[in-house]
């Protein structure tokens, strides 16, 4: 009997444990949710202007300046996997089913980016 009670009251310190501590990711609030998506969408930005810029340059002079569009193609795909894997970090927010909605859906738009690269 002894046993039992200490293996309910190991596992109920288990889940207490798990529910304090969560699973490992960062909840959002959904103020923070649009936030770093604000923020993540101008880091994109930035990086696709500076490819398209060392693109339409190439085009624009004639001169082979491809190392350099290869170069900004390459920091357009870096930002967007260290965005991904910031991402993979975040829980949706529990307090709003339209946060969740709008979460899960940035998530998807970051797949849909990559597989356009």
């Amino acid at each position: 009997m002894k046993k039992r009670r200490y293996l309910v009251l190991q596992l109920l310190l288990a889940a207490t444990l798990i529910l304090v501590v969560g699973c490992g990711k960062k909840v959002l609030e959904p103020k923070k949710l649009n936030n770093y998506m604000a923020r993540d969408n101008d880091k994109l930005n930035q990086a696709s202007q500076s490819f398209r810029n060392a693109a339409l340059r190439t085009l624009a002079t004639g001169k082979p300046g491809m190392a350099e569009v290869q170069k900004q193609f390459g920091s357009m795909t870096s930002t967007l996997q260290e965005i991904q894997k910031e991402w993979e970090k975040y829980d949706a927010p529990h307090s709003s089913p339209t946060a969740k909605t709008f979460f899960d859906e940035y998530k998807s738009f970051l797949g849909t980016e990559k597989t356009l690269l």
